[in-house]
């Protein structure tokens, strides 16, 4: 993962990348997850192909942050 850093318990807009050479998502463009839970403040993707994690590109802060039901 990169050197981002994130708050614990917050929800990031993120843009993500499979980074496992034998997946056929690597290789691919990036693309944005919505809503990205920082549980603890090390947040994670896991590629729905291959059940690696991916490569956490980019993230901001959402605000307002969502509201947990």
């Amino acid at each position: 993962m990169s050197d981002l850093v994130f708050e614990p318990g917050k929800y990031y807009a993120a843009v993500v990348q499979c980074v496992t050479e034998t997946c056929e998502n690597y290789g691919q463009p990036p693309f944005d997850v919505a809503e990205l839970y920082s549980n603890a403040g090390t947040p994670s993707v896991q590629c729905g192909l291959c059940q690696q994690a991916m490569e956490i590109v980019s993230a901001i802060l959402i605000d307002p942050q969502p509201e947990m039901a």
